[in-house]
């Protein structure tokens, strides 16, 4: 199991206008759980997100890369403003 950081959401914005990827549940008035996968199929990995500060950390369960690359692509994103940095 890893754990590791994630850059940030902007604080208080709603994760899903950030991640349309991720499927998620809310676990608390300040913490939203996010995932690459529907219930019945194995999860990789979470990545946990409190709303409030906008922070995030991912929790993976096994060396998927494939699934992780979605994450790093959101931030990505959220740093350059798009995959390629040049805000395409």
């Amino acid at each position: 199991m890893k754990i590791e950081s994630l850059l940030s959401f902007p604080a208080g914005d709603n994760p899903f206008c950030y991640d349309a990827f991720h499927m998620g549940m809310t676990v608390g008035s300040n913490v939203i759980v996010m995932m690459p996968n529907h219930s019945r199929e194995e999860c990789p990995y979470l990545i946990i997100v409190n709303t409030v500060t906008g922070e995030r950390i991912r929790v993976s369960f096994k060396n998927a890369d494939k699934e992780i690359n979605h994450a790093n692509n959101v931030d990505r994103i959220l740093k350059y403003g798009s995959l390629d940095g040049n805000n395409n």
